[in-house]
């Protein structure tokens, strides 16, 4: 009898248990369930006062002021209202199918287009200043079809584009140019440049249409990774990096999966939908 007792007073001392438990994982998680409830999205389209519903690209500047790149104009959000930034409002944008966004230490907005190459919006004048290619000179934009920007620890400004790396002179609104050569062993992949990426080390990685590689900015040679050890490197097009808490670089590609390399080993693992 005594020993039935026992038994039924430890059962419901474990039932009492998981019950607190129970609650208690309820009550740290009702918040969290409560509030993602409640979310609320709003939708910013034409008929809201956007110049395009097509989106590429996103900057949220320091005065707050949210960006949008789209494939017919520049669109900058208080909150409110929205503002749109067009070729024929005579305001110097070069072209109206914005690809990426970036913003400097003085608070001016680049802009890389499709077609029109490099746009500054300065912020005191409210206009555009553009920097386009000309064959004539060596020192200007590489190619009008800019892909990616980045400014680095250092406030250097690279940029992506059709045909390679620029690196901007600022005190000369000059460009140098790391494009491909075949017969250089140190030199970039071929192909467009898609992204750059600075990581903690503050090395610069370059994902181009063939490959991945980072620059020796000593000796300004590209070292190359190979992503794959069953297919060519020219297989893959890196589209995106990014680094995480550990060091390695989580490169996505296009077509090929995502990848994850860490740059100490070279060790490459692979995900993908095979």
């Amino acid at each position: 009898m005594r020993r039935e007792r026992q038994i039924r007073r430890s059962s419901l001392l474990t039932h009492k248990s998981y019950s607190v438990i129970l609650l208690f994982f309820i009550g740290s998680f009702l918040p969290y369930l409560t509030s993602a409830q409640s979310l609320v999205f709003k939708h910013l389209t034409v008929e809201e006062g956007m110049s395009n519903n097509w989106v590429k690209t996103i900057h949220k500047d320091e005065e707050g002021f949210m960006w949008f790149g789209t494939y017919n104009g520049l669109n900058r959000y208080d909150g409110q209202n929205i503002r749109t930034f067009q070729v024929d409002d005579s305001l110097g944008l070069s072209d109206n199918f914005i690809q990426c966004l970036a913003e400097d230490k003085e608070g001016n907005i680049w802009i890389g287009t499709f077609s029109g190459g490099l746009n500054i919006y300065q912020p005191h004048t409210e206009r555009f200043q553009s920097f386009q290619h000309d064959p004539s000179r060596s020192s200007t934009l590489s190619n009008d079809r800019v892909h990616a920007m980045l400014f680095g620890q250092d406030g250097q400004m690279w940029i992506g584009t059709e045909t390679g790396l620029d690196r901007f002179n600022s005190s000369t609104n000059t460009f140098d140019h790391f494009t491909y050569h075949p017969e250089e062993e140190g030199s970039i992949s071929k192909g467009p440049v898609s992204c750059i990426y600075e990581d903690s080390k503050n090395r610069l990685w370059i994902g181009t249409q063939s490959g991945l590689q980072v620059l020796n900015q000593e000796n300004e040679d590209f070292i190359h990774y190979s992503l794959s050890e069953n297919h060519p490197q020219d297989g893959y097009h890196v589209k995106s990096i990014y680094e995480d808490k550990y060091g390695n670089l989580w490169i996505g590609t296009w077509g090929n999966g995502l990848m994850k390399l860490d740059p100490a080993t070279g060790v490459v693992d692979s995900y993908s939908s095979d």
